[in-house]
């Protein structure tokens, strides 16, 4: 979670949009760049020309699917005093500071907001979790990219089309309020040739309304094709 997010609840208890620990708010940035090594960075952003100075290792499209799960512990504990908190930040902000109110407070709010009717929709969840710290490691280790799937939404084979309508629907309810933030934000984790040859194996995520992590939606390669089967 952010430094100094933690910093304003120091005096009045640890704030955590998942449970236990936490990353950054992924769900509200469309275009993030996970913080990896320079090298990986590099070609995050889609620079290619370096290829003979990548030192990370390969990793086969079986393994990725399998390494990139990480359990998330989805906590509703608390959420009412952790909204009201946030609430009396943005007023304090408003009210005695006379500034801005910083655009990280609202956007907890609305998730935590949101968080509050997940049990009723954890039935309707199929998918498995990862975190941005677990895709952090894997863009380090690996020769693997995350991405923004924005350039890649008219390539999308059925499978995964079908994952986004079921993961929308979600998103429908938990945000039912917030209607010009239903818009999912979805990502690519995938061998890092693929962005140049547009051929590899994307496993395909999306942004959890819920807290700082992701759901795996799908694979949609014939060696992963079965996402739930190999992550179970």
């Amino acid at each position: 979670m952010f430094g100094w997010l933690k910093r304003i609840f120091k005096r009045r208890g640890k704030l955590s949009l998942i449970g236990d620990g936490g990353e950054s708010l992924p769900w509200f940035r469309s275009t993030r760049i996970p913080n990896v090594g320079m090298s990986a960075v590099t070609l995050l952003v889609g620079d290619t020309s370096n290829e003979s100075m990548d030192n990370r290792a390969e990793i086969e499209p079986r393994d990725l699917i399998c390494a990139v799960e990480a359990g998330v512990c989805i906590s509703t504990d608390g959420i009412d005093d952790k909204i009201k908190q946030l609430r009396d930040r943005q007023k304090f902000w408003k009210e005695k500071l006379k500034r801005r109110i910083p655009v990280e407070i609202s956007q907890a709010i609305v998730m935590l907001e949101a968080r509050k009717k997940y049990p009723s929709l954890a039935e309707c969840i199929p998918w498995k979790t990862t975190t941005q710290e677990r895709i952090d490691e894997l863009c380090e280790k690996y020769k693997v990219d995350f991405r923004s799937l924005d350039d890649f939404i008219p390539e999308l084979p059925s499978e995964a089309v079908t994952e986004v309508e079921a993961f929308v629907k979600i998103m429908d309810v938990a945000l039912a309020d917030k209607p010009e933030l239903k818009s999912p934000k979805l990502f690519v984790i995938a061998p890092t040739k693929m962005f140049k040859t547009r051929k590899g194996d994307p496993i395909l995520l999306a942004a959890s309304p819920f807290g700082e992590f992701y759901y795996v939606l799908c694979a949609w390669d014939k060696e992963v094709r079965f996402v739930g089967e190999l992550l179970s």
